[in-house]
């Protein structure tokens, strides 16, 4: 073999070795994502409901967050009191919830799952007080949707309640390859889903971006169960 040949296969293998070093030290996007979320405030709308359920006076009370992230929405219901149930399918959000010092004084009141929605195992959980569901119901898979939503109904306690959102078909901000797994409903199909419950508060929320030519139009729903 020559010189020639020898460099070659030299500077072939630092590419490759490079190449792999890059991809093996690419950052995990949700990692990224949830990073960035850490400093945002908590819904405002989940906020507002959460004062208008009385405070829990048992330590059996129970709450379930659908979808917990990195835990803005479960440290209002921590803070109020409850034991609570976390659910998401990035375990690198809990990594990170964990870590806030925020949550150092509430650690044992935190249940953590790691699970895609159509997989939760709803036989091993408790009955709950209150069901958090912001901005997550619609990453349900539609073929799995009607399920899911009838386990979470019987999850919770007669009197208990529900504050979360649907989005409606005119959100538009995903991808079409995203929107296949996800399920939408219109201001009918959501009135629908609560049919066992009192509404208390029903918000139709749209706002176009004119300049991408998307809209976030969703529902946001306090309900409670009769």
């Amino acid at each position: 073999m020559n010189s020639k040949s020898k460099i070659a296969i030299f500077l072939i293998g630092c590419l490759l070795i490079c190449g792999g070093t890059a991809l093996f030290l690419k950052p995990n996007p949700w990692e990224v994502w949830f990073k960035n979320k850490l400093n945002k405030p908590a819904r405002e709308f989940v906020v507002r409901y959460l004062k208008e359920i009385p405070k829990p006076n048992a330590p059996q009370n129970n709450a379930l967050d659908l979808g917990a992230g990195v835990g803005h929405e479960l440290l209002l219901l921590l803070k109020a009191g409850y034991q609570v149930t976390a659910i998401d399918n990035q375990k690198v959000a809990f990594d990170l919830m964990l870590k806030r010092p925020e949550f150092a004084d509430y650690t044992k009141n935190i249940k953590t799952v790691v699970s895609d929605f159509e997989k939760i195992d709803f036989s091993v959980l408790p009955t709950f007080n209150v069901v958090v569901a912001s901005f997550t119901l619609a990453f349900c898979r539609p073929d799995h949707f009607n399920e899911f939503w009838g386990k979470i109904v019987s999850k919770i306690e007669k009197g208990g309640y529900f504050i979360g959102n649907t989005f409606d078909p005119g959100f538009t901000t995903f991808k079409e390859s995203d929107r296949e797994n996800m399920t939408f409903h219109t201001k009918e199909q959501t009135l629908r889903l609560f049919s066992d419950f009192e509404i208390i508060t029903f918000n139709e929320v749209k706002t176009p971006d004119a300049k991408s030519g998307t809209s976030d139009h969703y529902y946001e729903v306090f309900a409670k169960k009769l």
